[in-house]
């Protein structure tokens, strides 16, 4: 449906449950799960829905009150947008070294998510180095997302292709004339 929630009400959810003791006892926060079916949602806006709760065992366990389980949730388009993987060396080259043209593979990576999100990325920064380099460097790097302004971008609600890349530095020796 190229849909996708942006934004939710609640980042938790308090729940009043009534059952035997002995079977309340064995829940914890990491084992009941809560589902919010989204099957009905056709179009962006916002929506409020119930969650369905599902626990680990199968003795009998009931919600004291349903209202609790009610999530508002706003949905927007998904949107797709490639950007350009801006390779960096950050340090120094040796002596009689000269670094050449930056690579990175993939140069491109594909982000998804909603329009006002991918509006703020402009391109991916792969920085390596930090140090002293002779011979052509070769490293995968996780990336950073940056804005038109060259700082880093927010992203909330955006996915990539890939979260790292790898980035090549050749480096050609060159030799001293006297």
């Amino acid at each position: 449906r190229g849909l996708m929630i942006t934004q939710q009400s609640d980042e938790s959810i308090s729940l009043k449950l009534s059952g035997r003791k002995k079977t309340l006892m064995k829940l914890t926060r990491k084992n009941v799960i809560l589902k919010l079916d989204v099957s009905s949602i056709t179009d962006e806006g916002e929506y409020t829905l119930s969650c369905t709760p599902t626990y680990p065992t199968a003795e009998t366990v009931s919600v004291s009150d349903w209202d609790d389980l009610r999530v508002t949730v706003t949905v927007e388009k998904l949107v797709t947008k490639e950007i350009p993987v801006r390779g960096e060396f950050i340090g120094t080259e040796g002596e009689h070294c000269l670094a050449g043209t930056i690579t990175t593979n993939p140069s491109t990576l594909e982000l998804k998510g909603s329009a006002e999100a991918l509006e703020g990325i402009s391109y991916a920064l792969a920085s390596v180095g930090g140090k002293e380099i002779e011979d052509t460097l070769v490293e995968t790097v996780n990336v950073v997302f940056m804005g038109p302004d060259d700082t880093p971008a927010d992203r909330n609600n955006v996915t990539a292709s890939a979260e790292s890349v790898e980035v090549t530095v050749p480096v050609r020796r060159g030799v001293a004339l006297p």
